[in-house]
């Protein structure tokens, strides 16, 4: 329901929020920017639907933060930073739908509630990093607990700022902003329409407007809403309703002990521990829970498994059935894997030499589908574990003669490409159950390969 305030019904008047200020504090230690001892509320002003008081408290001259960086991977995953130019408490707007083609629908429940701006500089060059520096930004409000940032939810909006420059002739074309994309992919989306309407308007001769638009994520294209106000139309003046906030360094300190490390300082030192390339670091990272069974796993019961291990069982062997089958990944670990425990139970079987990797994965898939047993047992209910007393010698040599036709042409070229066959006939004749290395290498012995 709406109240006085959403309404800015006459007689409401603002009021600071200090666990506001304290977390537009946190984010500014983090992105390590300057921040001002002193800060100040101006009213910006202008008119449009979704501002029933006619104006915007914002800060425009004396922001909480200015001059920060915020370091994430490119589209090439290279480390890249970002300049973020200022960030600033500013009073929200209400909510508008444009789902019908004559009128549009407002709901004022988040007029007036205080947001935080993180506005950042014009270096991002391409629609893809656009949408990485999105999800570096939601990673970063979840780990300071600044918010959830679900843009599906509205907890996070973006504001796309998109001009493109004609080098040859000279052209600059004007900026255009797109208002509250929900969704870093709607961002990489909105930035690649405006990005083709741009260049075939300046290469049509026409002239860009310097305007605000919407991005329409059902037909993948922006709207038109307003043509955008120079500076002196918002008619700037400090509100005469708030003072002055002087932020003391004890106030700094304080927040400052609380912040703990960002996504991205995680990531590099997650990378350098377990050796991983970035695209594995960020697949990990993709949620705090991955983590957790990632972590877990390296050392669960001090076994030291590889984390290149790990890692493939998790994101390629997991994950790949969970993707066929429309999955989730961590539910399935949790539940069918025993959190775990089952995936680090088929490593050791298999770094151990009891297990094939691929009767091993053959039990995973056996595991994903509901078996409920310990993966040692549905091995032995099906003769995979490998025997220390198994007779090589004496299955090859009737694999070859089985194969005399193979094993001649083998022997007359000198050329190895069959040797795997053999192989593959020799573990079929001992139910998969043997050390196909050991097995390749007794069959060139044999064949009188190097």
């Amino acid at each position: 329901m709406t109240n006085f305030v959403d309404l800015a019904l006459p007689g409401m008047l603002p009021v600071l929020n200090e666990e506001c200020l304290d977390l537009a504090i946190k984010a500014s230690l983090a992105l390590k920017g300057k921040i001002n001892h002193q800060i100040k509320f101006d009213r910006k002003h202008y008119f449009y639907s979704d501002l029933p008081q006619g104006y915007q408290i914002t800060q425009k001259d004396h922001p909480i933060m200015e001059r920060g960086k915020l370091y994430y991977f490119d589209r090439l995953n290279q480390q890249k930073s970002l300049t973020i130019q200022r960030i600033q408490i500013e009073q929200d707007s209400a909510k508008s739908f444009h789902d019908f083609d004559n009128y549009a629908l407002i709901d004022y429940n988040r007029a007036g509630m205080p947001l935080l701006e993180i506005v950042t500089e014009p270096e991002i060059d391409h629609p893809e990093d656009g949408k990485l520096v999105v999800k570096e930004i939601q990673e970063l409000l979840k780990a300071l607990e600044l918010s959830e940032a679900n843009m599906e939810e509205g907890q996070m909006r973006c504001d796309v700022n998109i001009s493109v420059r004609d080098n040859e002739r000279g052209i600059q074309g004007n900026r255009v902003e797109v208002k509250n994309v929900l969704g870093a992919k709607f961002v990489e989306k909105a930035i690649e329409y405006e990005l083709m309407r741009h260049v075939e308007m300046i290469e049509k001769g026409q002239n860009i407007v310097k305007e605000t638009r919407r991005y329409d994520s059902i037909n993948d294209k922006t709207i038109s809403m307003r043509s955008k106000e120079q500076d002196p139309d918002y008619r700037f003046f400090q509100d005469p309703d708030l003072p002055c906030i002087i932020i003391t360094p004890d106030r700094i300190r304080n927040v400052e002990n609380k912040i703990k490390k960002t996504p991205f300082e995680r990531k590099v030192e997650f990378q350098k521990q377990f050796n991983l390339d970035i695209i594995e670091v960020q697949n990990v990272f993709s949620s705090d829970k991955l983590i957790y069974i990632f972590e877990k796993l390296v050392d669960l019961n001090g076994a030291n498994r590889l984390p290149k291990d790990i890692y493939n069982w998790i994101f390629v062997f997991v994950n790949g059935q969970v993707i066929k089958k429309d999955l989730n990944l961590f539910e399935i670990i949790q539940s069918n894997c025993k959190d775990g425990q089952y995936i680090a139970d088929l490593i050791d079987l298999v770094k151990t030499e009891k297990l094939q990797i691929l009767n091993a994965k053959d039990i995973l898939y056996r595991i994903i589908d509901g078996d409920g047993r310990i993966p040692i047992a549905i091995a032995e209910s099906l003769n995979m574990i490998k025997s220390d007393e198994l007779n090589y010698n004496k299955i090859i040599d009737k694999v070859l003669e089985q194969n005399k036709i193979t094993v001649d042409k083998i022997k007359q070229t000198g050329k190895d490409g069959q040797v795997m066959f053999l192989v593959g006939q020799t573990m079929k004749a001992i139910n998969k159950k043997g050390d196909p290395q050991k097995i390749q290498q007794i069959i060139r012995e044999k064949l009188g390969l190097k």
